[in-house]
């Protein structure tokens, strides 16, 4: 059978059905392949994602519930609220059982995790600490050693605001101190949540000192941390204290190698503390 088109051309319309029937089934096959890879990656991403989530325990099952406020005091391990404790060490003055004595649990019930511990040195900034002075910080500790609280520890010289007069007018004491206080800070590094500061500055905040400038910083901070355990972590009071004494180290390697420690050693320590 032959059809004639507009233009005069003639056409087998049985050949041209044949065409078209041939292309319906490449499509009808094409079609079932498609359906048949869908309902394979349905099925094997669904095998998949029960594997993945019996394996990691990924549960997602919610369901509507009202909540219980809360009013109480919550204790975490290691943060929230911390009591301060401050010594003044004086010359030839033991501590009386009063000034040792720990208090845990604050009025409201709330037990403290966290204590911040102050020795001020004013009374020692013209000499070395005496074994008074020495028998106190260990006392002080030993005390904390017994109650569940971890200690912050913090040197310094100065509670009014007025670092630049009462600090030592001489660097070689205050490096003196640290060697010091740190063989006793080791004997209780289990307890010691961290060390703030490196004893100069207002209240030991690292301003109004005359200690502050790149090398000094350093070695007071390298010192420090020489004369105390690994263990003991350090800080400094903002990042601009931290990047220069890092920077400092890099730069001048020669002027801090009598302490005999290394620059990744500081930084695996060092951190800042910001309690304003």
């Amino acid at each position: 059978m032959y059809l004639s088109a507009a233009n005069g051309n003639f056409y087998n319309s049985r050949y041209t059905i044949k065409v078209v029937i041939i292309q319906m089934k490449k499509f009808k096959k094409a079609l079932i392949i498609i359906i048949c890879l869908l309902a394979i990656l349905l099925i094997g991403g669904g095998t998949i994602l029960h594997y993945y989530k019996t394996r990691h325990y990924i549960t997602a099952s919610l369901k509507e519930e009202m909540g219980q406020e809360i009013t109480g005091a919550l204790n975490r391990p290691d943060c929230g609220w911390y009591q301060l404790r401050a010594y003044y060490l004086r010359p030839g003055t033991a501590l009386s059982a009063s000034d040792l004595y720990v208090n845990q649990t604050y009025d409201s019930g709330y037990t403290y995790r966290l204590s911040l511990v102050e020795f001020n040195l004013a009374g020692y900034r013209d000499r070395e600490l005496d074994e008074t002075a020495l028998n106190n910080i260990r006392q002080v500790l030993e005390r904390f050693s017994g109650t569940k609280l971890s200690v912050i520890v913090r040197f310094l010289y100065d509670w009014d605001g007025l670092g630049l007069e009462k600090e030592p007018d001489d660097i070689a004491i205050i490096l003196q101190h640290m060697k010091q206080a740190g063989a006793i800070l080791n004997e209780y590094e289990d307890i010691i949540y961290t060390t703030q500061g490196i004893f100069v500055g207002s209240w030991a905040e690292m301003h109004h000192s005359k200690y502050l400038s790149a090398e000094d910083m350093t070695k007071l901070l390298v010192c420090y941390a020489s004369a105390t355990s690994p263990s003991i972590y350090l800080a400094v009071r903002t990042p601009n204290h931290y990047r220069t004494i890092l920077q400092e180290m890099e730069e001048h390697p020669e002027r801090y190698s009598q302490y005999d420690i290394s620059i990744e050693n500081i930084k695996s320590r060092l951190g800042l503390f910001n309690d304003g």
